[in-house]
């Protein structure tokens, strides 16, 4: 009898603070989530973004408290040449908003392949000889510092994976951890910074300024008038071989193709359609997939611009297509385990379950909104003890 796959599901943002669905009429369900949930052994560990969270799945961890190399591997997803130097130099709109300072990125706006194109020529012709930008796609762009022959000569010895020493020195937030929010106190700081300031002001100054802007604005579109750096880790070794590594990612992300292309262990392939479609696929195969990951990032955007209605319609859509057929393919014994992960404002958290779980009738299922309620409660508590919780 072939092997019954373990499946990793990775959904971000799955719980929203109690205050988000104030206002909005309705509360949101999920039932067959809701009963999964309530079956699992959860565990909660510290915030991290949905990139960190990425990477650490498949197997990369930070080391030594220098940040994660995600321009390289997103370089490599978009089907780039993962070399050493580039930071993700994404396109955004800023604003101030009720005295603040918000960043709205792609899942605000959509900027077509022509208009990145035109945007990334007119900051290359602009910045000649100091610095090459590059679009990977529309929303997708990447910078690279061009060294003086002082610096040439000073970096000569470094090895050919890591990016300038200024560089990698910086605290740079990926996209995930700015979008919606305020970002005054999240750009760059400090003396090795000051080039990277220095290029954003003139660079906003010129997509401000542009004349492709102008029409955006006028067409009621937001306008492209910053970029957002981040991604600046030197390129990092392929992770350890591990008995449990994931064998196919399962995604539409291209830093998920990256990450998934920087081990040797997991290969990738695009999102099914649903997940009827992938158990179907599973069972067609003389081997199916071992250990899989899957990554539905639907409830990223929504969450982060407070947008409860397109939240709870993106939450609805997972459960028809995701959460039910997966729960109904565990408890039939399917799947000989599913871990779903999620980044959320209260940390990473971690539910298990496996076949026998099905059973744990006594285990009455939450709505979200009691678990949020539950983890904000729980919030109040001593840094030791939210620092890993686990359920019973």
């Amino acid at each position: 009898m072939p092997p019954v796959p373990h499946l990793t599901l990775l959904v971000p943002e799955l719980l929203r603070p109690p205050a988000a669905a104030q206002g909005h009429a309705g509360e949101a369900r999920a039932p067959q989530l809701e009963k999964l949930l309530a079956r699992s052994q959860r565990t909660q560990t510290s915030p991290r973004p949905f990139e960190t969270l990425l990477a650490e799945t498949l197997g990369h961890n930070e080391a030594d408290g220098y940040p994660l190399p995600f321009a390289a591997w997103r370089r490599r997803g978009d089907g780039l040449p993962d070399e050493a130097g580039w930071l993700c130099a994404d396109p955004v709109h800023l604003r101030f908003l009720k005295e603040r300072m918000a960043l709205a990125d792609s899942h605000r706006f959509s900027l077509g392949d022509d208009e990145a194109k035109a945007l990334v020529a007119a900051l290359n012709a602009h910045f000649a000889g100091r610095a090459e930008f590059v679009a990977g796609a529309a929303d997708h762009w990447y910078l690279r510092l061009i060294a003086n022959d002082a610096q040439t000569s000073a970096e000569a010895s470094l090895p050919q994976s890591a990016p300038p020493p200024d560089m990698q020195s910086l605290a740079l937030p990926p996209l995930s951890a700015v979008s919606g929010r305020g970002v005054s106190q999240q750009l760059p700081q400090g003396a090795a910074a000051r080039p990277l300031r220095q290029l954003l002001l003139e660079a906003q100054m010129l997509l401000s300024a542009h004349p492709l802007n102008t029409a955006r604005s006028e067409r009621g579109e937001l306008p492209i008038n910053s970029l957002w750096l981040w991604g600046n880790g030197a390129t990092a070794s392929a992770p350890a071989i591990s008995a449990d590594a994931l064998a196919t990612a399962y995604s539409d992300n291209a830093l998920v193709r990256g990450l998934a292309g920087a081990s040797a262990q997991t290969k990738t392939a695009a999102l099914p359609g649903d997940a009827s479609a992938w158990l179907a696929a599973q069972g067609a195969q003389n081997t199916p997939t071992p250990h899989a990951l899957i990554v539905c990032d639907a409830l990223l955007g929504p969450a982060h611009y407070d947008d409860e209605a397109a939240w709870q319609a993106a939450l609805a859509d997972l459960e028809q297509r995701w959460f039910a057929p997966l729960a109904e393919a565990l408890w039939r014994g399917r799947l000989s385990r599913l871990t779903l992960l999620s980044t959320t404002v209260f940390g990473v958290l971690r539910w298990q379950a496996n076949p026998a779980a099905r059973w744990q009738f006594w285990r009455r299922p939450q709505t979200l909104a009691q678990l949020a309620c539950h983890f904000a409660a729980s919030d109040s508590a001593s840094p030791e003890e939210s620092a890993a919780r686990t359920s019973p």
